[in-house]
């Protein structure tokens, strides 16, 4: 009798070639992680469980695995040992120096939530230490234009939660402007569309003086 099909969705094949390849595993092996639990595939023996992960994993992955090289021949079948391979391979030494150019080169994109996480999460691999949080609101400062840097700009002790808030604050509040000034300009229409229709009294003297 065949097995049943998993209700569980599979993780995406693993894209080598991505620009951010260490960042991309680490999410792919955490969903792997949580496909193998849910679907009970961790449960079944090893060799089971490295053909699930590599058939996941994809081609890509599939092809390079051919060229691992192993401490023992078993371990070729030991998810653990696989998995770890494949960390090896998808998170090159990176340098700090290209690290921190690229944090510096993040461009400044809406939301404000969206450029913040970008921001932490290349912090990370920069080893600011304990200047990461001024790191980042310096960049914050640096990548915001217009009103909401001169705002920055003011405060006297401008730390990286008060920045934060500042962003929020003033995203949000650019945003409820915009929808009250749609707003008023549609009723503004509307009203000078009504104020430009035919008067209905007119109409009938006019109709009435004309013989009609």
């Amino acid at each position: 009798m065949a097995e049943a099909v998993s209700p569980f969705r599979q993780p995406p094949s693993l894209d080598l070639s991505d620009d951010n390849l260490a960042e991309s595993f680490r999410t792919w092996r955490r969903q792997m992680d949580f496909y193998m639990r849910a679907s009970g595939a961790s449960e079944k023996p090893k060799k089971t469980q490295t053909a699930i992960i590599l058939h996941c994993a994809g081609p890509q992955v599939q092809e390079v695995f051919e060229h691992f090289v192993f401490d023992e021949n078993d371990d070729k079948e030991d998810p653990i040992k696989v998995l770890g391979k494949l960390h090896e391979f998808c998170s090159p030494q990176t340098s700090e120096v290209i690290e921190t150019h690229r944090f510096w080169n993040v461009s400044y994109r809406a939301p404000f939530d969206a450029f913040l996480t970008d921001l932490r999460t290349r912090a990370k691999l920069c080893n600011f230490g304990a200047m990461r949080d001024r790191m980042i609101r310096d960049k914050i400062v640096f990548s915001v234009t217009g009103k909401v840097q001169e705002l920055l700009l003011r405060e006297r002790q401008l730390d990286l939660q008060k920045a934060v808030d500042i962003c929020r604050v003033f995203e949000l509040t650019a945003k409820q402007t915009k929808e009250m000034s749609e707003a008023s300009a549609h009723v503004d229409k509307v009203t000078k569309d009504k104020d430009n229709l035919p008067n209905e009294s007119n109409t009938d003297s006019q109709r009435k003086r004309g013989g009609g």
